[in-house]
Parts: structure tokens; sequence; C-alpha cells
């Protein structure tokens, strides 16, 4: 685990509160009892920096979940726990999922403080993502795995269904931590409301795409990603350093390939890169690493994985699911059902977020 990070304020009502009044013996009140008790329990390991357990005592708050307000809190006190323990990317998705909760639904206190969560992330890691969404439109055919309404899809893979969330939504959940998201790309419906740009002309290029997004970047330092690859979750803070060293840091998978479009860069490398190739249509990505210092980092977890196929987003459902292990690591659940929650928010149960449609 990383090292642990400044305190978060606190919430406006914590759980202790809610629950005052609730009368376990009232048939009414006891889930809405057991819920306050799981996260109060909770909140109390996290505190002993018992955060196994803590995260158990979540995943049964969750179950008992009867509402988004209720939702809303348990993600909120996970991501405190993955705050406390050091891991600002996991936290800033569950502060994300939370303040999608509550936007038009719940007091502008605790809107506020998701917003706050979400804000004192971002100041930890201080970067812009830019998430790679148009080009040539490379398509899936064929039904979406987990079926639907559609017999047959033909569709952009940022738009394929994944746990039933376009893989866009996956990827931009990963990066709730940037400061802004910039989608190149036709404009859609995002979760977290990204911004978006697009490659001039649409269709010429992943350099030309990274052009037309960098006028966006405010921050020293910005990550390139597909939007297929929905797993970088949990692992951006491998490639993200300050200060920035190299002019670039890039995962290598264990097949000593190198993934160009799962990065992060000096925000002023990557434009004297992109500038120095004069027209930036259709040239290839991997000549931005040409003449910059790369720093390779070994992907042994898969982070930067895409997908390509309709086997891998099969494989992806599955994969979807692993929970983080306490020498952070990653394993499929025991029992879905009873096991801590997945790493990635979009596949925890009974969320009552809605994807686009």
């Amino acid at each position: 685990m990383a090292a642990a990070l400044t305190p978060l304020p606190d919430e406006p009502c914590d759980v202790s509160a809610e629950s005052a009044g609730l009368d376990s013996a009232d048939d009414g009140g006891q889930n809405r009892f057991e819920w306050a008790a799981a996260l109060a329990n909770a909140s109390a390991l996290l505190a002993a920096d018992s955060f196994d357990s803590a995260a158990r005592l979540q995943r049964r708050a969750w179950q008992r979940c009867e509402d988004r307000a209720m939702q809303a809190g348990t993600a909120m006190q996970i991501g405190r726990r993955w705050w406390a323990a050091g891991e600002p990317d996991l936290a800033a998705s569950c502060f994300e999922i939370a303040l999608r909760l509550r936007q038009g639904w719940a007091g502008s206190a605790l809107t506020a403080s998701s917003r706050k969560a979400l804000a004192a992330t971002r100041s930890e890691t201080r970067y812009d993502a830019i998430i790679l969404a148009g080009g040539a439109g490379r398509r899936f055919s064929g039904p979406p795995p987990t079926g639907g309404a559609q017999a047959a899809a033909t569709v952009t893979k940022p738009e394929y269904p994944l746990l039933g969330w376009p893989m866009l939504d996956h990827v931009l959940t990963a990066t709730a931590s940037a400061e802004r998201r910039i989608v190149v790309g036709p404009r859609r419906r995002g979760l977290g409301e990204p911004m978006f740009v697009r490659e001039n002309p649409p269709g010429a290029g992943p350099v030309a795409a990274i052009a037309a997004a960098l006028p966006q970047v405010d921050q020293h330092r910005v990550a390139v990603l597909a939007a297929d690859a929905p797993f970088v979750l949990g692992g951006l803070s491998q490639l993200r350093t300050d200060p920035m060293v190299d002019d670039v840091r890039v995962w290598v998978g264990p097949d000593g390939g190198t993934n160009y479009l799962a990065a992060i860069w000096s925000t002023d490398s990557l434009r004297l890169a992109v500038a120095s190739l004069g027209d930036p249509r259709n040239a290839s990505v991997r000549s931005l690493y040409e003449g910059v210092t790369v720093a390779r980092v070994p992907d042994f977890d898969g982070y930067a994985d895409d997908l390509d196929t309709l086997a891998d987003v099969e494989w992806a459902e599955q994969r979807a699911r692993e929970i983080r292990t306490p020498d952070g690591g990653r394993r499929p659940p025991i029992d879905y059902l009873t096991d801590e929650l997945p790493i990635m928010p979009l596949a925890w149960p009974g969320l009552e977020l809605h994807a686009p449609s």
C-alpha cells in the first residue's frame, strides 16, 4: 500500500446520527439499522487501520442499501477506506460514484461533501487525462455479452457494454482522480461530465487526437489512455510520479510489448513531441516516443489490457469483479454475494446508477 494521505474532511452527517431513533426490533427499520451499524463499525475499524475487516463490513452495508442515498453514503465510506490506505485513484472512483448518486437527489450539503472529497483527491494526484475514443471507429459486431433488448449490435468499442456500462465509462471512472478528463471522440453521454473534443479531421489518428486535446490540458502531467482499456483503475499510481523525472512513463506488458496509449507524460514534453512531428494527421503514436526519455513500467497485472474481440469482453466480465488482496494484488471473489466489493465500482451489484442509453 502507498503512504497514507492527508485526512479528508468529515461528511456533514455520520451514519451513527442517521441511525439514531431506529428501533432494531422494528421490521420497517431493521435493514436501515443494520446498514448504519455496519458502517459505524467499519468506521471504527478504519480508525484502527483494520482495512480488511472494514471492507467486509462495508460490503455488508452495501447489501443492505435500499436506495441511492444509502448507496452514496456507503460509497463515500469505501472511498475513505481507499484514501486511508493511500490509494487516491481508487478513492476518487468511489467519490465519483457517490457524487453521481447524490446529484439531483440528495441535499446540497451531501452533494458538496462528495465534490470536496473529489477535489481533495485531485489536489493530491495533480494530473489531467486524455482519453482516445474516436479515430477510425474500430468496431465490435455481434450481440453484447450482457444481452438486452438488442438482438445484435454494431457499436464502436468505447460504446460497447462491459457489465452494462460502455467501456468509456469504466475509463472515465478510473480517471476520476484527474482534474480534467478530455475525451477525443464523438460527443456522447459520459459518466463524470467529461470534456469532448474532436481531432481534425475525424479519423486522423491518435497523434491528431492528442494534438486536439492538448490545448485543454492545464496540469503538468497528463495521462494518455485508450477508451477500450477499462482496467487502468488501481494502476495509475505506478505511472504517476512527482516530479516527473522522465518525459513519459509507459506500461510494458509481460510479453515485452509497449502500450503507447497507456502512459503518463510530462505535459511540456508531450507538447514538444507533438510539435516536432509537424502535421499530426496519420502519424504513428510510437513516433512521439522518439527522442524522449522513456521509463518503461512492467504491467504484470494487465492494467493496460485492451479489449479487441468479443472473447476479450466475455473474459473482462469476470475480471471486472476482482477484488484487491492485502498485498496489493487481485483475485476473483470467493463468493460474489458475500466477499468484498470489486475494485471497479461499476461492477458493484445493484448499483442504482443507470448507464447511458
